[in-house]
């Protein structure tokens, strides 16, 4: 595939550089190695812009994955709390929703009496 010129022009290699300070590390989630490259979260050639928003950092094997068709999942998670994949499935309205902690946990289910214990009983034995 050849490559758009737009990479060799002054204007990538400083957007380039702004991304690999902000994200000096692979924004895959575990993974710790250095950023090797500038990444479009949405490709040029799908209408995505060349602003910092639509960048990521990304080592050389994800960039590669990224390269032969692979997506490569975005860490963290915004100001409000929403994850920044765009594949998360909080993104996706028609997505299951897995279970709330509670119901898995059996929590929801009313909880067993407690005890009355009489007034003169104490709360340990002594020995």
């Amino acid at each position: 595939m050849p490559v758009d010129p737009y990479y060799r022009t002054r204007e990538w290699r400083h957007l380039r550089e702004q991304v690999l300070q902000r994200d000096p590390i692979c924004t895959c989630p575990g993974c710790y190695q250095p950023s090797f490259a500038a990444d479009h979260i949405v490709e040029r050639s799908r209408g995505g812009g060349d602003d910092l928003a639509n960048l990521r950092g990304l080592c050389l094997v994800h960039h590669a994955q990224r390269s032969h068709g692979a997506e490569p999942h975005l860490k963290g998670c915004d100001a409000a709390g929403t994850p920044l994949d765009p594949m998360h499935w909080w993104h996706d309205p028609t997505a299951a929703m897995p279970k709330d902690s509670s119901e898995r946990m059996g929590l929801d289910r009313r909880p067993h009496p407690s005890r009355i214990r009489p007034a003169d009983e104490p709360d340990f034995e002594l020995f």
